[in-house]
Parts: structure tokens; sequence; C-alpha cells
């Protein structure tokens, strides 16, 4: 399964998704005050009308791992918890089990069994598939998002939908046409307070 193919299954109502690239930063990736800066900023690169260094900073693609795995596994666990034990999965079982021993114990408690290196396996291909998607460039990315545009954002926090449980959420653009309902721009909160965007999605 490829890494949209992944990324579609996530959302049972989503198609044609992509996550948007940005600057690798481990474990302390940069973000936005809120969530109206994070979307707004966004929304403006997509628009063209400003450059996508202004923001790129403030995503993070692996983010979408640490959801699929959620999706996967129901696992209860921080989603920078997550997202950190991501960064290291090529690092394998034991180095997993002693640095990330929150992750490893979240797995455990929700799988019923002790993390294995077959656990891992389809992680790590997905996290090599984005990187190889990403490789196409910041312009074509941003262009996946470009059949709408541009989107007039007029910032409306009952668009907020957040999981507390797990410090994530996603702010929702209506879209007037007969197929797509909306985009959909996703972040996390980081342990800094920071507004992280991990992927963006049409919705029908």
């Amino acid at each position: 399964m490829n890494a949209l193919k992944k990324v579609g299954a996530l959302l049972l109502a989503s198609v044609m998704i992509f996550s948007m690239a940005g600057c690798k930063k481990s474990k302390s990736q940069d973000g936005a005050k809120s969530a109206e800066e994070l979307v707004t900023k966004i929304v403006d690169a997509i628009n063209g009308d400003i450059k996508y260094s202004k923001v790129e900073k403030w995503i993070d693609w692996y983010g979408w791992i640490a959801y699929y795995m959620i999706d996967q596994t129901r696992i209860d666990c921080d989603f920078q918890v997550l997202r950190d034990a991501v960064e290291d999965l090529d690092k394998g079982v034991d180095y997993l089990k002693k640095h990330h021993k929150e992750f490893a114990e979240a797995w455990e408690e929700a799988t019923g069994n002790a993390l294995k290196k077959k656990d891992l396996r389809e992680y790590l291909e997905f996290k090599e598939e984005i990187d190889e998607l990403l490789e196409s460039g910041d312009d074509e990315i941003l262009e996946q998002f470009r059949k709408f545009a541009p989107y007039e954002l007029e910032f409306d926090e009952d668009n907020i939908h957040e999981r507390d449980e797990y410090d994530i959420g996603y702010y929702r653009i209506k879209i007037d046409d007969e197929y797509y309902r909306s985009l959909e721009i996703h972040y996390y909160i980081n342990d800094d307070g920071k507004y992280v965007c991990y992927g963006i999605n049409y919705v029908v």
C-alpha cells in the first residue's frame, strides 16, 4: 500500500491526501502560537500570498505516521511521544524500549504484546514512502491544494475540531464544489504549546 493510500485509510471520507513537507527538526519542532496563526499562514502559502519558506518550520510530515499508528492500534499516548518515537523507528526495537519507554509501554498496553521488530515494518515503509514523496519539492506539494484556491479564510473557532486526549486537531475550510466538501488542515500541539501542521487533505 503506498503512502497516499495509507494516509487515506486514516480518514474514511477523505481523498487525495498529501502531507506537506517541512524542514526536519527532531524533537524540537517549531510551530505557530495558535491554531489561527497556523491555519491562516498555511492558507496564505497555498494561495501563493507568501512563500512556503515562511511556514516550513511549522510543518512536520512524520506526524502522519504517528496519527496512522493511533488509528491502527488505538495506542493511548501523548502525540509528541509518538512523533518522537517515529523519528527513531529505524534505530530498532531495543533502542525504542530504552529511549522511548513511554511509547513502548503504551504499545504493549494497547496491543497486548511487547513491541517487536515486525511491528515496526509497516511504519518504517511508510516513513520511507513519505520521504520519497517529499523529494518532489515544496511547490509540487502545495500545488495539490490549489484546485480551489484562492481560499477566502475568515477564521472561525467553530471550524476547529480537537481531540484533547492526544493534543491533536484539524481546521475545516468549506469548499463550494459538488464533490469535495472541505479542505482540512491537521495539526498537533507540541510540548512547547506550539501548533504544528502534520497534514492536509480534501474531504468528500
